[in-house]
């Protein structure tokens, strides 16, 4: 289509089904599909209706009650008169608002400088319009004393960060992202854009916000630091992604998939796992906080799905666990990190090996076997790491995932391996769902075996340890990580 959309009907369209007919909303509807001018403006509209929304929601700051107090006085705002003030001034008329004023600091007056601007648009929403700003002009409540922020959550592309009292200090527009928050737990999703934390000591939480591969303002391979009232203070960058994959794979563009802060009892860490958007490259490097850099990465030949900091050996001091997948050996991987010194590269096959990169400075590099469940279910020839859990008296429990792609998320679960301390098995359990698949496969003839202790002795078996030179059955250090303690 060569026309475009009016903002007037788009507006409309915002505004409910009412306000359209059928066939006027499918027309639009279907004009957005193939317009991006369109669409563009649309996001934008849709951006702007729902910041303001969030705004009659949260608490006034005080440049709203600052703004506010000059027009209270004049509370009917659907009138003809004037609010005289030097270089100020608002007017009502026949549906139209005019405001003149050299800067406007805040969201609630662009909203209304918005309005002056653009007066037509708002003649078929002046209720909205009216309703809004008169909501937030005589509505206002007394300040927020506590502005620290304590948790924040994106919930219909808005951010929203509250104080520990759940007051909205303040919101931002984040087109594109899903829904996620502070607290995983109040979101389905595992998706992890934000965190919240002092980063420089002063008392004050910073909110910490990664970018995502969909929005055209915060980038996927840079973590944006905003202060207690939403100013942005600091960026973070997820430093060079170095050619270390297959040289048939090409490096697209660089995506943080997660971040948090490890504090290894001394001092805190921020630590940021890393992949190529396209590839199975990944890594984990831990980001200083003062300059910005990276300080050290250590690589793996596929991607990083889960990440725990947990004192494994009861030494005293915390180890970090990462899990997911190697492409070199196609199957799931654990490695377990020093986090003073990890570096280089993992164990890979020749074809899989970075030029340049040193062998990986780890404690433990771990295998685990693709089962028969894995082998006919899954649309992949290889199995992942779902969740890495530390127990209380040293060690941990891995959970893997043998069924990846086309299937409901609950059937996709698998083995639980548990280790001792020492890094040996205790023990191998199936969770339900894999015993469900299991049993099927058993009726349908694909498999002879039960599932008996010779069966998970079998499995356990095949777990592989790396000793630094080669893998081997029984659970052994790689013997090059002292080499790398200084």
């Amino acid at each position: 289509m060569n026309n475009h959309i009016e903002i007037h009907h788009l507006e409309l369209l915002l505004l409910g089904d009412s306000h359209l007919s059928v066939e006027e909303r499918e027309k639009v509807l279907l004009h957005l599909e193939e317009c991006s001018f369109c669409e563009s403006n649309y996001l934008k509209m849709k951006s702007f209706y729902q910041e303001i929304e969030s705004e009659i929601k949260s608490e006034p700051n005080s440049e709203d009650l600052d703004f506010a107090k000059k027009l209270l006085p004049k509370k009917s705002f659907f009138t003809t008169k004037l609010l005289e003030e030097p270089k100020k001034a608002v007017k009502v008329y026949d549906g139209w608002i005019e405001i003149t004023e050299p800067y406007f600091r805040t969201r609630i007056q662009k909203f209304v400088r918005f309005i002056s601007r653009h007066p037509k648009s708002f003649t078929s929403s002046l209720a909205f319009a009216g309703i809004a700003l008169t909501l937030i002009l005589l509505n206002l409540k007394n300040p927020i004393k506590d502005r620290n922020p304590e948790r924040a959550f994106i919930l219909n592309q808005i951010l929203y960060v509250l104080n520990e009292q759940n007051d909205t200090l303040w919101t931002k527009p984040t087109l594109n992202f899903d829904n996620t928050s502070t607290t995983l737990e109040d979101f389905e999703h595992s998706v992890r854009y934000l965190l919240i934390f002092d980063i420089d000591n002063d008392k004050k939480n910073e909110v910490l916000l990664s970018g995502s591969l969909r929005s055209n303002k915060y980038f996927p391979d840079t973590i944006y630091c905003f202060n207690n009232e939403g100013k942005l203070i600091r960026k973070f960058t997820s430093g060079e992604f170095k050619s270390v994959s297959a040289e048939r794979w090409a490096h697209t563009r660089t995506v943080i998939e997660r971040f948090f802060i490890f504090n290894d009892g001394t001092k805190d860490r921020l630590l940021v796992t890393v992949d190529d958007q396209l590839n199975a490259p990944g890594k984990i490097s831990e980001i200083d906080f003062t300059t910005s850099k990276e300080l050290r990465s250590f690589y793996n030949s596929g991607q990083i799905t889960f990440e725990l900091v947990h004192d494994i050996d009861s030494d005293g001091k915390k180890e970090l666990i990462i899990g997911g997948i190697t492409n070199a050996f196609k199957c799931a991987f654990i490695a377990v990190l020093d986090p003073d010194n990890f570096d280089g590269f993992s164990p890979s096959t020749e074809f899989y090996i970075p030029k340049g990169m040193d062998k990986g400075n780890f404690k433990y590099y771990i295998t685990f076997p693709v089962t028969e469940v894995g082998k006919f279910l899954s649309s992949t020839d290889y199995n992942s790491i779902k969740m890495i859990l530390g127990n209380k008296d040293g060690g941990m429990t891995v959970y893997t995932t043998e069924i990846l792609g086309g299937v409901e998320t609950y059937f996709r679960e698998g083995l639980l391996y548990i280790f001792d301390k020492d890094m040996k098995i205790k023990s191998i359990v199936p969770s339900d769902p894999f015993n469900k698949n299991y049993q099927r496969l058993l009726e349908g003839g694909k498999v002879t075996a039960q599932l008996d202790a010779e069966y998970f002795k079998k499995i356990k078996n095949s777990i592989k340890y790396w000793d630094g030179d080669k893998f081997v059955n029984n659970p052994v250090m790689n013997k090059y990580y002292q080499a790398f303690i200084p």
